[in-house]
């Protein structure tokens, strides 16, 4: 399940103050990375996104890098992952619909089958009634030979 944070506790979090986080988000979103808002419109920050805040904080210090740079390199990355996790959604989808496709077949040859189950029990039971009818005239015709004799 994932937790979403509000920039209070991501700043928390990161320890630094609200109005850097403020600052390392509208970076990303100048970057054309866009969080998730409640229902207030306010920014919320999932697991992933936490993580990345993290490594921005790591990142920005590396020797040759600056804030701009590493949300640059960060947006990049988090772009490829969130391609390669759609990729893996439509691989997913593709195989449950191959799934579901499957089990819709089953469902209906089972169906069919349960209707000529159907058919040969209703099939057996007209038979078994004939017969009945049968032994009751044949058990008829022995009593009435037997009163007459």
């Amino acid at each position: 399940m994932d937790i979403s944070h509000d920039v209070f506790t991501m700043a928390n979090l990161l320890g630094v103050s609200s109005s850097t986080v403020k600052k390392y988000y509208l970076l990303f979103e100048d970057n054309n990375y866009r969080f998730k808002r409640n229902v207030k419109g306010k920014v919320t920050f999932t697991n992933d996104e936490s993580k990345l805040l993290q490594r921005l904080t790591v990142l920005k210090n590396e020797p040759g890098m600056n804030l701009k740079t590493a949300v640059e390199q960060l947006v990049q990355e988090a772009g490829v992952n969130q391609l390669q996790q759609q990729e893996n959604v439509i691989k997913h989808e593709s195989v449950m619909s191959e799934r579901d496709q499957l089990f819709l077949q089953l469902h209906r040859e089972t169906i069919e089958l349960l209707a000529a189950i159907k058919e040969g029990v209703r099939s057996n039971e007209e038979r078994i009634e004939e017969l009945e009818e049968n032994i009751d005239q044949r058990f008829k015709r022995v009593f009435k030979n037997l009163k007459t004799r």
